[in-house]
């Protein structure tokens, strides 16, 4: 299976974002968007609520700012949680904000994986496994995110991601 790579994510902008708000929206577009809006194979009755095309760049100005404003107002809310998982190695890789806004996205919306799916291992070599838990519980609190696209012009090859 190819690599998901988030349209536009490289630009400064995004970087600025605070990184569990990154992660989050890249989880996001990687679960939401199926389908082309050039070759006609984009269909929201189908599942998919975004075009392959669509950027983050694409979400409404205020949806964007409800997202950063949630997402970090959870991270602050389990920043005890977040830090011990962030001083772990969980599939040979350093756990950082951005797969915590990652795993965000995908517990909360009841996707196949997410905190609870994770090995935390910590410096000892030992798992903890509360830290998944606990994080898996806060995240099922936040709530799912609804996801929704709509054209902007009559040719219907542009649009706004809205977000709920």
């Amino acid at each position: 299976m190819p690599e998901f790579i988030l349209n536009d994510k490289d630009t400064r902008e995004f970087q600025q974002l605070p990184e569990i708000t990154q992660g989050f929206i890249e989880a996001m577009f990687f679960t939401e968007c199926e389908g082309s809006l050039a070759d006609d194979t984009f269909d929201p009755e189908n599942g998919s609520a975004l075009p392959d095309e669509a950027s983050w760049l694409d979400i409404g100005d205020k949806n964007l700012l409800d997202i950063i404003e949630a997402t970090t107002k959870w991270a602050e809310e389990n920043s005890i949680d977040l830090y011990i998982a962030t001083g772990c190695i969980v599939d040979g890789i350093a756990y950082d904000m951005v797969r915590a806004g990652n795993d965000l996205w995908y517990t909360s919306n009841g996707h196949g994986v997410g905190f609870w799916d994770r090995e935390f291992h910590t410096s000892d070599g030992s798992i903890n496994e509360e830290i998944g838990d606990r994080l898996s519980e806060a995240a099922r609190a936040f709530g799912e995110t609804n996801v929704f696209w709509e054209t902007t012009d009559e040719d219907e090859c542009t649009g706004i991601v809205y977000v709920d």
